[in-house]
Parts: C-alpha cells; structure tokens; sequence
C-alpha cells in the first residue's frame, strides 16, 4: 500500500521546485508578471492544499481515487491557464497511476486526460482543435499509458518476489531454529551482519545485491531442519560420525533451496558458507577465489554471531574475543580482504548486541 504521507512530501517538493523555478525564470527573463502567470502560481500553491488536509479522514481506496482526481484537475487548470504548455502536461497524470498499481488507475488517467483536454477547448472558443492532431495525441497518449500500465505489472512481479523471497526465508528460519533452541534469532543476526558487512563493501565499490545477500544469510542453515534435533542440542562433544553428519546441512539445504526455486548467488552461499580460505572446509573443500563472495560474506557473520553466543558446550565469547579471533584468522579461515571491512562494520555488531542485550 502506497504511504500517502511520503508521496505528498515528493509532490509539494516537486512543487516547490516548479513555484521557485516559475518565479525565478519570470523575475530574472520576463520582468513582469501576468494575470494568467498569478493564477498559474495559485494552481501550483493551492492545487493539493485542500487534499493534504482532509485525506487523512479518507479510506485508502478514496485516498487514491481522489488523489488521482486532484492530479486530473490540476492539469486541467494548468492547460486552461497556459494552453501552450499542450496536450503533453496530460502525460504527468500516468506517473501516479503506475504508483498505485492498478489496471483501474490506468483507464481513469487516460479517460480523464483525454475528456479534460477536450472540455479546455470547448470553453475556450480561441483554441482551435485540429482532430488530425488530435487523434494523433490520443494514440500516442494511448500507447504511453499501456506501456506504463505493463511497467507496473512487471514491477509488481519483482515485489511479489521479493516478498516471497522474504516470507518463506523466514518460514524456514521458524522451522530450523524451532529445533535448536541454542541458536534462536541466529539466522536473523546473521543476516544483519552479512548486509552490514555488504554494505561497506557496497560503499567501497563491490557490485552487491544487498537484498539477495540479505535472503541468501537468512537462508544459510537451512540444511539444519535435515539435522537431529539430539545432535543440535548435545551438550558433550560431538562424535566423529555426528559431526560428519553436522557437516552435511550445507548439502541439504542447497537441495532444498534449489527445489524452492531459489537463484544461483543464494544457492552457493548456502552451500559453501563453510568453505575456508585454505582449502581445508566443507563440504567441497574450495580455496580462496573459488569461495563466492556471498558466502565468504556469511562465512565471517555466522562466526562472529556463534562466537557471542552461549552454546551448549561453553559460554559465549565477548565481542572484542570475537573479533580478534576473526581477524587472526584473515587469511586462513576467512577472506582478508572482506575481514577488513568486517574490521569497518564491527562498530555496527556492537549495536545489534548492546540492541539485543547480548554482551557477554
């Protein structure tokens, strides 16, 4: 649902601009002021006052038809008051309509646009209409809305991906860590820490889907829901045998990942977020430059987030241990390059632990 609130600060700062450029290009080049240019600066004071005040009396749907409507009117004045400005003013009005998203909007943007054109010319008797030019306008008006209307739908598809995306994430997330009660909220910091982590790497130039990266974390541990629940919560020592088995959840989560359909950047950070630098992790043993960098990203976050946890076979590290015990490992167990902006991001941790009140 579109958040009226923002959209109206974005309308009166585009309004703001038009008034000061409108009285800057009339002050500076013109040097006098009209009748028709007083009114058109009213039009662009006024126009959205009376529905910035009492939409918030309104329901959603009525918020955005009659939005729609004051955009309509507005453009009508504007085209009364300044005819030379054509039917071109009227292609504005479609921009709302693909932010609201509805097949519905479309239709009124154009019949609306089209009938208020026409009604400026019918009280207007100096206007000529030419119907050849006319229609020509109309087609093309036509052909903008449905490429519009079809933009929209596509952009519709992405969020509901999106949403998707995020929505069975957290499902699983539910699931796995409903079997382990040691590393509840596990995911969820994880993936806070391996965006955060992205994000200085982001700033710095690295091509980053911030938002695949943000799923792929969530995602990681996945494979657990495959795990015993007797071998998650053992309080000793693993056996040999229980930790093999331990280390077969990146496995089976890209299984699972894949038969969900998720895409290939989130599926190799599932699989390898246990690779090492020196070639000596798990399950594929890669080294260095074959690690993608998703999961050498989770590698560090999922580390730095186990290590400030209690576990069942020892007390949590402090944040400061943690650290350190990551940057001794730059270059062995992690990537160096990516352990510094770990090193940059660390103050952020620190939040989301004193956040959390997790300090050990």
């Amino acid at each position: 649902m579109v958040d009226m609130r923002n959209l109206l600060k974005v309308v009166w700062t585009i309004l703001g601009v038009g008034i000061f450029t409108l009285v800057s290009v009339t002050y500076f080049i013109v040097h006098y002021f009209s009748t028709n240019y007083y009114l058109l600066l009213g039009v662009l004071t006024l126009g959205f006052l009376p529905y910035t005040l009492f939409h918030r009396f309104l329901k959603k749907d009525m918020q955005h038809l009659l939005f729609m409507f004051n955009v309509t009117l507005i453009v009508g004045l504007l085209f009364y008051i300044a005819p030379y400005l054509e039917f071109k003013i009227f292609f504005f009005t479609t921009i709302f309509a693909v932010i609201f998203k509805k097949k519905f909007y479309f239709f009124y943007t154009y019949l609306s646009s089209v009938l208020t054109y026409l009604l400026v010319f019918a009280v207007l008797p100096d206007l000529k209409l030419d119907s050849f030019e006319t229609a020509v306008n109309f087609c093309i008006f036509l052909a903008y809305v449905i490429i519009l209307y079809y933009v929209s739908l596509v952009m519709m598809r992405y969020e509901k991906k999106d949403s998707l995306y995020t929505k069975t994430a957290q499902a699983l997330i539910i699931a796995i860590e409903a079997k382990d009660k040691y590393t509840q909220g596990h995911s969820i910091r994880v993936s806070d820490y391996a965006v955060s982590i992205g994000r200085c790497m982001k700033e710095a130039g690295y091509k980053i889907e911030l938002d695949t990266l943000k799923v792929a974390a969530l995602l990681h541990d996945i494979g657990k829901i495959n795990i015993p629940s007797k071998i998650l919560e053992k309080e000793g020592s693993l056996t040999d045998q229980e930790y093999n088995t331990i280390k077969k959840h990146p496995v089976y989560g890209y299984e699972t990942a894949k038969d969900m359909g998720f895409q290939q950047d989130i599926l190799e950070a599932i699989l390898y977020h246990h690779e090492r630098i020196d070639g000596t992790g798990y399950p594929n043993r890669l080294v260095d430059k074959e690690i993608p960098l998703f999961a050498k990203i989770i590698a560090i976050a999922d580390t730095f987030d186990a290590l400030t946890s209690n576990r069942p076979y020892r007390a949590a590290f402090s944040p400061e241990a943690a650290r350190e015990i990551i940057l001794e490992n730059a270059g062995k167990q992690f990537d160096e390059h990516i352990a510094v902006y770990f090193k940059e991001s660390y103050p952020y941790f620190l939040k989301m632990l004193n956040k959390s009140n997790r300090i050990a």
